[in-house]
């Protein structure tokens, strides 16, 4: 009995090696020191070469170009934007941009920005869930953004009250819920 639990503990942990081996993979790369410049002022920026192509941080290009670099989990999309002007997907075809947030009151804060409608329909109603989000990553709190008449291709402001603190806010979400 001994014997056949040993066997099965030896095939689970060799499985288990076997099957991480196929989750990883090792590339060779060079760390290239290639001078990079924007207006002829040079730029430092940790490069590597890999098959015959220099591959630059996103982020520091961003940095150099005076750009700010937004990501959006839900799609795993990093985007290159002009400062104050991060465009995220709200799903099914929304975008929203330009968002920022005021203290409207000592304990109201107000969430500002647009909608753009690529959905390829027009909506009487356009329902949104906004999220915001401590530096832990822990939800503060939600609201509902209600956007009427958002024709296809079409942008609109929005706007949200929350009770909570603008400086308690560090990132934040908005998704698309439903709409007739």
């Amino acid at each position: 009995m001994n014997k056949i639990i040993a066997l099965i503990i030896i095939l689970i942990c060799f499985t288990s090696i076997t099957f991480a081996g196929a989750l990883t993979a090792s590339i060779e790369v060079v760390f290239n020191k290639v001078n990079i410049a924007v207006n002829g002022q040079k730029v430092e920026a940790d490069n590597i070469l890999y098959d015959g192509t220099t591959y630059v941080p996103l982020r520091k290009v961003a940095e150099i170009l005076g750009k700010e670099v937004s990501w959006d989990e839900g799609t795993n999309t990093a985007g290159i934007n002009n400062k104050g002007q991060s465009i995220l997907n709200a799903g099914d075809g929304f975008i929203y941009k330009n968002t920022s947030f005021k203290q409207s009151t000592s304990i109201y804060a107000e969430a500002i920005g647009e909608m753009t409608n690529t959905s390829g329909k027009d909506y009487d109603y356009a329902f949104f869930t906004l999220s915001v989000y401590d530096e832990n990553g822990a939800l503060l709190e939600t609201s509902s953004i209600n956007i009427k008449n958002l024709k296809n291709n079409e942008t609109k402001s929005f706007s949200s009250i929350l009770q909570t603190d603008k400086i308690k806010i560090k990132t934040y979400k908005i998704q698309f819920e439903s709409g007739m």
